[in-house]
């Protein structure tokens, strides 16, 4: 840690904040960096929680870092604000990392910051951190899902920069975020922007608050991205061997976003820079099949979003995915991310996808439930998601046995998603879908049910025909 430039943060930050506490020191990728917690004061009636270090080294914007290099660069901090009356957040306590329920804060703004570190990337208004694993860090019954990073809000204005000895270091608040929340920043075009907007308009603040009501409403626009290996300019660019009338079109006005008219909606494409590749890896699995995508989605320097307009079903989808297919065979795409099915696949995995399954819907593990899978995507088309339970099986085989059941449907045939009062089978066994609510979410979703014994069971407790048990 710089001495000169550490004395002149924590100087800075004493003038608004008081004196603080060091409560967490860590190293990660060769930076030392500290949490540290300052107490309710006078001027800010709660406790705040502030790395120190990340700025040690600046980061250029999107990428790279600082270490003897002579490029502007930019420094940054997080904070994250405790509400009054916080377990353990009174200095002569100490107390505040001892109990799991309290000190998940600390948890989640050290690990931002080591994330951010993993990026090196400048940390800057609009970065978002977040995904699956993001929920071990916060207890059962807390709402958020990733952090946004933005200003700090509830914060004296003049705290959010301080002058030191080798330039600026910013103070950016770490805003927590719910799932839909975060795949709205994800999903549509300038997302992180408008959802800034949002929670400022609804009063959220860089302070802790469980409790408050989201700022979107249902699952978000759904956007597929193209990760390029290459740096285009404009669209034309990137449709020039596949669409040359449209891309000298594109070329002459040097055009980064277009509409595409195509037969029941139009897609949307916007070029531009790279994505969060933490974020995106996420997605990433671990087998032989996956390496490839580890070292290449790093290396990719060019995003293309598609996002389609005026529906999002499956035919919305269907047309998506038509552009995809073109794109993928572009030799300069590196992979291929649908963040609403969770997938990220090499081009020609995904083309090889699209010609052997159903690709409107992944099965992932449900963590929540033992032995049990999920479908993601088709939510997002305007259905449920199915859940399947079935401790006998391995997960592998939940996986198969779900996908199968589904695509045996005679519905699918006709492009219907799933819905209560369907039926598969998997072999000699038959299936069927009923509505069920989660208890601790109250989210709908479908659960896929041996359809035989439940039929059997009903009849023999006197149920009448319900959902899709009817016969």
């Amino acid at each position: 840690m710089d001495d000169e430039l550490g004395v002149a943060r924590v100087e800075h930050l004493r003038s608004f904040l008081g004196e603080p506490v060091r409560l967490v020191e860590d190293v990660h990728d060769g930076v030392r960096f500290d949490v540290l917690l300052f107490p309710p004061t006078g001027r800010v009636p709660h406790a705040t929680l502030v790395t120190d270090g990340l700025s040690d080294v600046g980061r250029r914007r999107g990428g790279g870092s600082g270490r003897g290099g002579e490029q502007e660069l930019v420094r940054s901090e997080l904070l994250l604000g405790l509400p009054a009356g916080w377990p353990g957040t009174d200095a002569s306590d100490g107390s505040l990392l001892e109990a799991p329920a309290s000190s998940w804060p600390v948890t989640v703004l050290r690990e931002t910051a080591r994330l951010s570190l993993d990026e090196e990337r400048a940390l800057e208004w609009g970065t978002t951190v977040g995904g699956p694993e993001f929920r071990d860090l916060v207890p059962a019954g807390v709402p958020f899902g990733g952090v946004l990073v933005g200003p700090p809000l509830a914060y004296p204005g003049d705290l959010a920069l301080a002058s030191t000895p080798v330039g600026e270091v910013r103070y950016h608040g770490a805003l927590l975020v719910t799932p839909d929340e975060l795949d709205h920043a994800l999903a549509v075009p300038y997302g992180s922007s408008g959802l800034l907007e949002r929670l400022w308009q609804a009063g959220v603040s860089a302070v802790v608050d469980p409790g408050r009501a989201g700022v979107v409403d249902g699952p978000p626009p759904w956007t597929v991205h193209v990760l390029l290996g290459d740096s285009p300019d404009h669209l034309g660019q990137v449709l020039d061997h596949d669409l040359p009338a449209l891309s000298a079109a594109l070329a002459e006005d040097r055009a980064t976003s277009y509409l595409m008219p195509l037969d029941e909606v139009s897609v949307q494409l916007r070029l531009t820079g790279p994505m969060d590749v933490h974020r995106v890896l996420q997605d990433a699995g671990w087998t032989d099949a996956d390496a490839p995508l580890h070292d290449a989605v790093p290396t990719h320097r060019r995003t293309v979003e598609l996002a389609p307009v005026g529906g999002r079903g499956l035919e919305a989808l269907v047309a998506v995915l038509a552009l995809v297919r073109i794109l993928a065979e572009r030799r300069h795409v590196v992979a291929v991310w649908l963040p609403q099915q969770g997938h990220l696949a090499t081009p020609q995995r995904l083309v090889q996808e699209m010609d052997d399954i159903d690709v409107s819907f992944r099965v992932h593990p449900f963590v929540e439930v033992p032995d049990t899978v999920t479908t993601r995507g088709l939510e997002a088309l305007g259905g449920l998601e199915v859940r399947f339970t079935a401790p006998r099986l391995s997960a592998e085989d939940r996986r198969r046995r779900l996908r199968r059941v589904l695509q045996s449907r005679p519905e699918s045939r006709d492009m219907v998603l799933p819905a209560a009062g369907q039926r598969g089978r998997h072999g000699f066994s038959r299936y069927a879908l009923v509505e069920a609510v989660d208890p601790r979410t109250a989210e709908r979703y479908l659960e896929l049910v041996d359809g035989g014994w439940r039929g059997r069971f009903d009849r023999q407790r006197g149920r009448g025909p319900s959902g899709s048990l009817s016969s």
